[in-house]
């Protein structure tokens, strides 16, 4: 590990943590490296798959062409071979995807950091995007005998539970559409 200059895995965080409780060092940062970030940039990205819920790693080297018949999934030797089948395959789609070397070039370590790098900025772009999505929601302002209710939703509330509401004796003051609901419901209860 120490004089590796990077080390490829598939959900690597548990591996990373449990090396680093052996008393291994140097696994974060930029030397560690999840095939699992690569496989929903060139495979999930096409198919709507979230950067937080990528398939399997025998789904995703199956779909790379992996042949599990001579291996047993999830013992060492075939999930090492398993991931570095599918990081050269992802990573080669990756570089061409995003013209990162000619046709035909060899795939060096100077274009292994530059594809790792953009990797990384696609990822966090992504999560950023996702974060930012997800904070957009509704606000709704309820009262009943001087007494104000406020709950924030991601969705419209049902009809159902509206009318819950209204039997209850709450009356609708508004409804506020925001782009973040967090920031929105602390703003207007302050």
């Amino acid at each position: 590990f120490d004089d590796a200059d990077l080390i490829v895995g598939f959900a690597i965080e548990n591996d990373t943590r449990e090396l680093s409780r052996s008393g291994i060092e140097g696994l974060s940062g930029d030397r560690c490296f999840d095939v699992r970030d690569l496989s929903w940039a060139v495979l999930g990205k096409e198919q709507g798959i979230c950067v937080y819920n990528v398939p399997s790693l025998i789904k995703c080297s199956e779909e790379c062409g992996f042949d599990w018949s001579d291996e047993s999934a999830h013992s060492a030797d075939a999930d090492s071979l398993a991931t570095l089948h599918l990081f050269w395959v992802l990573i080669r789609k990756f570089a061409e995807k995003y013209d990162i070397r000619p046709e035909g070039e060899f795939l060096d370590d100077g274009h292994i950091r530059v594809l790792l790098e953009k990797l990384a900025r696609l990822k966090q772009a992504e999560i950023a995007r996702l974060a930012e999505e997800n904070a957009k929601g509704l606000l709704y302002l309820f009262k009943r005998d001087g007494d104000y209710r406020l709950y924030s939703r991601r969705d419209e509330m049902d009809e159902e539970t509206m009318a819950a509401k209204v039997a209850s004796g709450y009356q609708l003051v508004a409804m506020i559409a925001v782009n973040d609901r967090w920031k929105g419901h602390f703003e207007l209860v302050k």
